[in-house]
């Protein structure tokens, strides 16, 4: 899971009649389409796990108006909260610089509130689960370092205590999340069962965690020195 942030973003300008006078206005939509320009040339210089996308929800209301007010939200990703920062920090300086280059007045607002932190998972917690996953008849795969990967608040939680947030098959073949694909293949019979099985998973490791004091004692240590050396937070 990647660390991110959601972003508005809104240019205010000054309108006029883009055909009669278009030397008395001043173009917010400009300022949004540099913004992506700017966020276009930046990606080059980023690392492969950082993420920036968007989209334009606000970009006038008519062909012959230049637009006085326009507006994009995007979100800022990465596989480390202290990288998603600076690539936050270099987000906002390409909204500074393409408000400067189109003349119009910048308003950047970052919605900590839907703020995701990266997960960590607990290792003796996914071994137990690996370990009844397997033995309730399910492959189980390590995730890849390169594992293309959203966000999620389970980033959050993992931040405070010991925590997993395993993934399951729900088709046989690779299916994009978000799509029309995946909301089809939810509803068939193979993935509903394979998401019981899952949560049986899950059911037995709480019990492993009850009942062993061998598993929790080994998910605190990790969790300690983790936070030890600054890779979760703890709690405050």
């Amino acid at each position: 899971s990647l660390a991110s942030n959601r972003v508005t973003v809104e240019f205010r300008g000054k309108s006029a009649h883009a055909a009669s006078q278009p030397d008395l206005g001043i173009n917010a939509l400009d300022g949004v389409l540099q913004l992506f320009n700017n966020v276009n040339a930046m990606r080059q210089q980023l690392r492969p796990d950082a993420r920036v996308h968007g989209i334009i929800t606000n970009g006038g209301s008519a062909a012959n108006v230049i637009p006085d007010y326009a507006a994009a939200r995007f979100s800022i990703r990465a596989i480390d909260r202290r990288y998603q920062q600076e690539v936050l920090r270099r987000f906002i300086a390409c909204a500074e610089g393409a408000s400067k280059a189109t003349g119009t007045k910048l308003t950047v607002s970052v919605n900590e509130n839907a703020g995701y932190e990266n997960m960590v998972f607990s290792t003796p917690l996914a071994d137990r689960w690996a370990h009844h996953m397997r033995s309730l008849g399910i492959q189980v795969f390590e995730a890849r370092d390169d594992e293309r990967v959203g966000s999620t608040d389970m980033g959050n939680v993992m931040q405070v205590l010991p925590a997993i947030h395993p993934y399951i098959a729900i088709s046989q073949e690779s299916i994009p999340g978000h799509s029309t694909a995946f909301r089809e293949a939810v509803v068939q019979p193979e993935a509903h069962e394979n998401a019981l099985i899952a949560a049986k998973a899950l059911a037995l490791t709480a019990i492993d965690v009850l009942a062993d004091p061998d598993v929790l004692r080994r998910a605190r240590a990790e969790f300690d020195e983790r936070r030890a050396r600054g890779a979760v937070k703890g709690r405050s």
